[in-house]
Parts: structure tokens; sequence; C-alpha cells
């Protein structure tokens, strides 16, 4: 089914912001590795950079599914892909071990809120289902064409610029997907109240801290201090979460849908 101008106009600012995002995953194994190389980064500083940006993006998936409904998906995206290119211009000009992590944290945050907001307001931009079908197929043939291509542009890179050529294609690829948020995502009718925001930042604070479990118990095992810390820091987070879900007349976090 045709889709109409709007849908066409809301199709192409989700795909040209989540096919930034795209080109983050499909080119980070041709960058990690140099730039570890070349900064010197021993085997645990090795093992935090490739934890870092997952941790960061697991926290942000809560709190960026409801401030999307409340401030509107296009504010949230033009955050998020502001911080995409802040995090990357950080890694571009980063001088130590540390400034990366910093700007792949913020990287990997700003591209976690823009995947969740970005299918929510595709999802709910297009009403009619048979339309709906029609620009999702259009939206899924986008992840398999930039893997195609994207890797072999970084490869290009790494092997005339260095590692750094990366984070500057990253860097062009978050103004496009600015660009694209304010251009071609619909603005938000109004602004809704934010309601309170403690129970999806401690489901986050949670979820970061099972993940944490899980990794450091595959490679140190159960006697490690960090994996015996982040599992106390899971348990106090998953309860104070309980407690205040509870105590909360109207939480924003809703577990109703889990409950069948």
């Amino acid at each position: 089914m045709a889709l109409s101008p709007a849908a066409r106009r809301l199709l192409l600012g989700v795909s040209l912001v989540v096919g930034g995002v795209t080109v983050l995953h499909a080119t980070y194994n041709y960058f990690i590795g140099p730039m570890l190389t070349g900064l010197g980064a021993n085997a645990s500083e090795s093992s935090l950079m490739r934890q870092l940006p997952s941790l960061a993006s697991l926290f942000v998936i809560f709190p960026a599914g409801i401030l999307g409904d409340r401030w509107g998906g296009r504010r949230v995206i033009t955050w998020g892909s502001t911080l995409f290119v802040v995090g990357s211009a950080i890694v571009l000009v980063a001088p130590a071990f540390v400034a990366v992590c910093v700007g792949l944290v913020l990287q990997s945050a700003g591209a976690s809120a823009i995947m969740v907001t970005a299918l929510g307001m595709l999802s709910a931009g297009v009403e009619d289902p048979r339309a709906r079908a029609s620009a999702f197929a259009a939206f899924a043939a986008i992840t398999p064409v930039i893997y195609v291509f994207a890797p072999v542009m970084a490869g290009a890179l790494v092997d005339h610029t260095g590692w750094r050529g990366i984070p500057a294609m990253w860097t062009v690829a978050g103004l496009t997907m600015v660009w694209a948020a304010r251009r071609a995502l619909p603005a938000a009718s109004g602004r809704g109240a934010l309601g309170e925001m403690w129970t999806p930042a401690l489901a986050g604070i949670t979820l970061v801290l099972l993940v944490n479990v899980v990794n450091r118990f595959r490679y140190d095992g159960w006697s490690d201090p960090a994996t015996i810390l982040s599992l106390v820091g899971a348990v106090v987070a998953g309860a104070a979460l309980v407690v205040r879900h509870r105590r909360t007349s109207h939480p924003t976090l809703s577990i109703v849908a889990l409950r069948g």
C-alpha cells in the first residue's frame, strides 16, 4: 500500500537516524582493534572498553522510552543525535584511553535513545496496518545495505588515515542524524508532564549491574570483588525498584503488560 506524504517523510527521517546508528555498529570492529593498539591499552582496559558502551546503552533504554512519550520523539532523537555527535567528536580527538571511554559512553547512550524512540515513532506514525507493513519492509532494507558498504569504507579509512578515520565517519553520520531529526521528523503536538523517573532509572541501573555480573563472572568468577559488588548493587537497586514501584500511585514504568 502506498504511503502518504507525511508517512514517507517520517520513514525517511527514521531511516536516516537509525541508519546513522547502524553505521556505528557495522564499523565498530574495524575501529576497536587499531584504536586499542594505537593507544597502547592493556588487557583490563581492552575489556573495559568493550563493556562500557553496552552498559551505557542498557541504562538509557527505559528512560528514553518514557521521555519519547512525554516530550515527543523528535526532541529525544535530536538530543540523542547531538549526544552521538559529541561522543564521536571526543573519540576523534581523544589523546588518551580515558577520553575514548567517555566519548563511547556518550555516543552509545545517544544511539540507544535514538533506536528506542525512532522505532516507536514509525510504528505510531503509520496507523494503517498495510501501510505500516510497507513502511517496515522498506525500513528493514536499510541494515543489510549499510552492512555491505560501511565495512568496506571503514577498512579503507583505517588503511589510509588510521583508526581516527572511523570516528570521523561517525561524526558525519551523527550530523546527518541531527539534520534528519530536525527536517524530516514531525514535531510533537505538546509537551506532556515528565512524571516520576525513579522507576525507569532504577530499572536501568538494575539491568546494567546484572549484565555486569554476567560479564564479570565469565572472566573472573564469583570470587572477584567487582563481581560481588555488582551483584550486591543489582540486588539493592532491584529491591529499591520494587519498593518505589509499590509506593508510587502512578509509576512511570508499568509492568501491566508482563502480567499477561
